[in-house]
């Protein structure tokens, strides 16, 4: 599989407080996963392993990686558990009646569909590369 960014890479302005290394590392695959789905279609120079070598290149995977990983970080979303894993917060409590409310900014269709789409943002910063196209490139 390959991995477009490193957890390290997450803190060159995309996350202020860092994330213990397995969550970091997690969101990142997961986050690769989609980064090369999107970028199927095109066509650019890469390594024996299959990874890019050209430095835009380079520098917009490990962009859109960091961009769609922070997201899921920031949103308390773990790739790896899906929407079934997201822990609900506390919305409201009162402390007489005893009574708690369970919501979430956060709804389940987004979660999902973060799970098989890169975010706007990750996606823009491929789109301005010259990547993402939807067709493939013909020579």
């Amino acid at each position: 599989m390959l991995v477009y960014a490193a957890p390290d890479d997450l803190m060159d302005g995309w996350l202020v407080d860092v994330p213990e290394e397995p969550v970091a590392l997690r969101a990142i695959k997961f986050a690769s996963a989609l980064v090369r789905r999107a970028t199927s279609c095109d066509h650019y120079e890469v390594d024996p392993a299959g990874s890019p070598t050209e430095p835009d290149v380079i520098e917009a995977m490990r962009d859109a990686t960091c961009a769609h990983a922070a997201m899921w970080i920031e949103a308390g979303i773990n790739p790896a558990a899906g929407s079934a894993g997201r822990e609900i917060g506390i919305q409201s409590q009162s402390a007489d009646g005893g009574s708690v409310t369970y919501g979430d900014s956060v709804s389940a269709e987004e979660v999902e569909r973060s799970l098989n789409f890169l975010s706007p943002v990750a996606l823009g910063i491929l789109k301005s590369a010259g990547l993402a196209s939807t067709r493939p490139d013909t020579w």
